[in-house]
């Protein structure tokens, strides 16, 4: 049985990475994965450790398996892959 996880929901506005709060960014650091769309920058993603799992899906989500799901399809989607 695997143990359960936390989710977080991490919001930059438009993705500038001024506009991460600091608990944001401390989350991103310690995320086994991220899940994004394609307005986080590539700047705030550099954030997250090198092992963390770095998805893209919702809007813009282009070659992934979440590739253009609704995002509030994703965490379920995520969870049986």
């Amino acid at each position: 049985m695997k143990s359960k996880g936390s989710v977080y929901l991490v919001g930059a506005g438009p993705g500038d990475v001024g506009l991460l709060t600091l608990r944001g960014a401390e989350l991103l650091r310690q995320a086994d994965v991220v899940l994004h769309d394609g307005y986080a920058s590539a700047e705030i993603l550099h954030i997250a450790a090198r092992t963390t799992e770095v998805l893209r899906g919702g809007s813009f989500g282009e070659g992934t398996p979440c590739a253009n799901l609704p995002v509030y399809l994703l965490p379920q989607t995520l969870m049986h892959q």
